[in-house]
């Protein structure tokens, strides 16, 4: 009887134990404050890390000279962001300010990287900027590149940009002769054209949209021919740097007279 008692009481000493024990090692489970280790290829580069970047071909350029910028645009900018043309005493930063003074701009995409526009140095020499900004509507200055015109330098380009006629007044549909000398960093898709002598200068969408007809143009010297507009009027040969947002380089006038 006393064997009995004693093995019970035993059974229950250690069915206790165990139960404790166990309670134990699911306190320390829950507990454990050891980290997880992350994979480093996890780790994700967030894309609005890539930083506003402007480069030009030159920090000096001579009145009408071409400049090329290269640029690179955050992936976060708006739909309406834009690059532009500006004095450089022209307060930084806001710009609403910016946009009343600007003398040329490029809208641009979010996220593109080493894509290339092209500005026309202004007339008046002087310190101008290639400003970028965030948005058209109260947007930010993002980043600001300074370069100058001066007289002192010769254009870069190996020649003087030029266009030549054959004759200054033609009949209707007489052939017109044409030589050239075009900028050595014009686009593949530069063109010359016959346009109204009315229609605006300098915007190349604006006289795409006039042009009585046209040639592609190739860097350097070249020669084309057009025949004469039908209607007597004044007209002209404009030269384009490119056919999609080029910018008016060389123009010259010539009369059809029956």
């Amino acid at each position: 009887m006393k064997k009995s008692k004693f093995f019970l009481i035993l059974l229950s000493l250690v069915l206790i134990t165990f139960v404790a024990c166990s309670q134990a090692a699911q306190v320390n489970e829950d507990t454990d404050t050891t980290g997880d280790i992350i994979d480093e290829d996890t780790i994700e580069v967030p894309e609005d890390a890539i930083t506003a970047e402007l480069e030009l071909n030159s920090d000096e350029f001579a009145p009408g000279e071409i400049i090329k910028v290269t640029y690179t645009s955050p992936i976060d900018v708006e739909d309406d962001a834009w690059i532009g043309l500006l004095p450089s005493d022209v307060e930084h930063g806001d710009e609403e300010v910016c946009d009343e003074y600007d003398l040329d701009f490029h809208l641009i995409d979010a996220g593109e990287k080493d894509e290339v526009v092209q500005f026309t140095a202004p007339d008046e020499e002087g310190l101008y900027d290639i400003r970028m900004f965030d948005s058209d509507w109260e947007g930010n200055e993002l980043i600001s590149v300074t370069f100058e015109v001066t007289e002192d330098i010769e254009s870069s380009d190996e020649g003087e940009v030029y266009i030549e006629l054959d004759e200054s007044v033609y009949t209707p549909e007489e052939l017109i002769l044409i030589t050239y000398y075009a900028p050595l960093d014009i686009e593949d898709n530069a063109w010359i054209g016959i346009i109204p002598s009315d229609i605006e200068h300098g915007e190349e969408e604006v006289c795409d949209q006039h042009d009585l007809d046209y040639n592609y143009v190739e860097a350097g010297e070249g020669s084309t021919d057009f025949y004469a507009p039908t209607e007597p009027g004044s007209y002209d040969i404009r030269m384009f740097s490119s056919d999609y947002e080029g910018k008016e380089i060389i123009s010259i006038t010539f009369e059809v007279e029956e």
